[in-house]
């Protein structure tokens, strides 16, 4: 004779947004050898990995993560020197961006690729790199600042402190980029894997 189970109602899962999947294995290692590279200062064999993952992400219907890989990308460019490529690595992240309505997702990175080129001496294309990023803001009715203001309250409010680095793909994590779930939980926002935060 057979048994029914009794019922168990799903377990409880807070609305919003779902964190998407990790990324494979093979995307992880490519992600730890992508910051491997910028850490030894090899910042062009770090942009092609990051631009060659944006392009993968972007051709699987990954657009948040294709944003935050050319992002990288441009940040890698800027420490590189090539100036010209972090501009359009760097717009081609703030138009993914753009076109999903989340530009102030990809604002903090994009904002880091502009700290690097004026640090390297290159004003006019981070003038031109930040004017693209203030008009997608302005597009959805906000502003660099707005963003600012608005992670540095949401960082006010919580009390645990990120890891240094993520564990999956060795990415710096920063609380501005990372994708809070609660006040211990993020994800990655390179591989998505979760990080507790302590």
């Amino acid at each position: 004779m057979f048994r029914r189970r009794p019922f168990r109602p799903p377990p409880f899962r807070p609305l919003g947004r779902r964190p998407p999947p990790p990324v494979a294995p093979r995307v992880r290692r490519a992600l730890r050898r992508a910051h491997e590279a910028l850490e030894r200062g090899d910042a062009a064999e770090a942009a092609r990995i990051f631009r060659r993952l944006g392009e993968e992400a972007e051709r699987r219907g990954m657009p948040l993560r294709a944003a935050i890989a050319f992002a990288e990308a441009a940040y890698a460019e800027a420490v590189g020197g090539d100036a010209r490529r972090a501009v359009e690595e760097g717009e081609r992240a703030v138009e993914i961006g753009a076109h999903l309505g989340r530009p102030g997702r990809v604002a903090p990175a994009v904002g880091r690729v502009i700290e690097a080129l004026r640090r390297g001496g290159h004003e006019a294309e981070a003038a031109e790199l930040e004017a693209r990023l203030d008009a997608a803001l302005e597009a959805v009715g906000t502003s660099r600042r707005e963003v600012a203001d608005r992670l540095a309250a949401a960082r006010g409010q919580r009390r645990a402190q990120l890891p240094a680095k993520c564990e999956a793909c060795g990415a710096p994590l920063l609380p501005d980029e990372v994708e809070w779930h609660d006040d211990t939980t993020a994800s990655c926002p390179y591989c998505g894997s979760p990080i507790k935060a302590v």
